[in-house]
């Protein structure tokens, strides 16, 4: 029995970490498809910005806003310096929480 939930326990710890992942990709897609990299770099993950403006590198975005702070900045419902997000994405909410709760997890300065 105590091996049972040994093994239970390990499979449960895996399968979090291949979630996880898997959410991860997701989200850089997301990331990619809606063309953030225009505006924004993650050098964490080797992500360059794309085009002539340079907002802000996202690597430590995590330790600055929570996931919920970041769906509702992406939104375009909070403002930084009183500055909305300057693109309104189009995307679907789900994608917009699934990359906002991806960039939460991005804490690396």
């Amino acid at each position: 029995m105590k091996w049972l939930i040994i093994v239970i326990g390990v499979t449960c710890l895996f399968s979090k970490d291949v979630f996880a992942q898997e959410n991860a990709d997701d989200a850089k897609e997301v990331f990619l498809s809606e063309k953030c990299q225009r505006c924004h770099s993650i050098s964490a993950i080797n992500i360059d910005v794309t085009g002539q403006k340079v907002v802000s590198d996202l690597s430590a975005v995590g330790s600055r806003h929570t996931g919920e702070w970041l769906v509702m900045y992406m939104k375009r419902e909070v403002a930084i310096d009183g500055k909305k997000h300057i693109k309104n994405l189009k995307t679907s909410g789900a994608n917009i929480e699934k990359l906002a709760h991806w960039l939460a997890t991005l804490k690396r300065k």
